[in-house]
């Protein structure tokens, strides 16, 4: 039978990796979730996958200080990687600030951009990197909790079987 939740709506199978440390679970998600200013500024990297700042204070309808603090934030909580870069402009050399995402931060844009904008490679990388990132959690807690590795392997396999059947 199907689960209810799921004939209601569509669901995007989805994993967010967060801090294991409580406290910071939650300024994470506050943070990141619970501000459209965070959420903007990751569609925007999520969309180019390197942006400058002077770009995002000029797209996004924030003013500068809102925009530079949430980039600070984000950088602090490692959602984001900061670097500086050269450019020559009419001759003139200047220092620009560009943001990226980290790999945690790579999941919540994920999470953010509809999964149609996404095109056929960019699913398999997620696939690969959601395989890879959940086995290494199971086999953590798996040895953490004394749970026999044929367990897991048996859902494992069931699950696979059904790969077949779609």
């Amino acid at each position: 039978m199907p689960d209810l939740y799921c004939i209601v709506m569509e669901i995007w199978p989805y994993i967010l990796p967060l801090p294991v440390d409580r406290s910071r679970q939650v300024e994470f998600l506050m943070t990141v979730l619970g501000s459209h200013v965070s959420m903007d500024i990751l569609r925007c990297i999520g969309s180019k996958g390197v942006i400058y700042q002077k770009e995002l204070i000029s797209e996004l309808p924030y003013s500068n200080k809102t925009v530079i603090s949430k980039l600070r934030k984000l950088v602090e909580l490692g959602v984001l990687a900061e670097g500086m870069e050269k450019k020559v402009e009419d001759g003139r050399v200047r220092w620009v600030k560009r943001y990226e995402a980290t790999d945690i931060g790579r999941w919540i844009i994920y999470l953010l951009i509809p999964p149609q904008s996404m095109n056929r490679e960019e699913v398999m990388d997620v696939v690969k990197m959601l395989l890879k990132l959940y086995i290494d959690s199971l086999s953590k807690l798996c040895r953490n909790y004394g749970i026999e590795k044929k367990i897991i392997l048996s859902i494992i396999s069931e699950y696979v079987g059904r790969l077949d059947e779609s």
